[in-house]
């Protein structure tokens, strides 16, 4: 199977209008724990092929999960430049 999360921008006052995305990843894990070191799988784009800053999807192939589950866990983390931390959309659990 494949993630697919479609998101709507990435917005709030933590993200500097002037600010440049370097790149945006979407983290698949098997708990809802889902972060840069707690994943089962990752895709990304980097922030020069962001074509429509307002709209984009990401996809992830699922690999084998062990023991056997029908969902997983999934968020986009996004990497601004001049900003230390990613900042990430909530996490959402996707049923396969």
């Amino acid at each position: 199977g494949r993630s697919s999360v479609k998101q709507g921008p990435i917005t709030g006052e933590s993200i500097p209008v002037d600010k440049i995305p370097v790149n945006v990843t979407h983290y698949i894990n098997k708990t809802q724990y889902v972060s840069g070191g707690d994943i089962i799988a990752s895709a990304g784009i980097a922030g020069a092929a962001i074509i429509d800053p307002n709209s984009g999807s990401l996809e992830v192939a699922i690999p084998a999960i062990v023991p056997v589950q029908n969902y997983i866990f999934a968020r986009i983390g996004l990497k601004i430049a001049g900003v230390e931390a990613r900042i990430f959309t909530p996490v959402q659990k996707i049923s396969f």
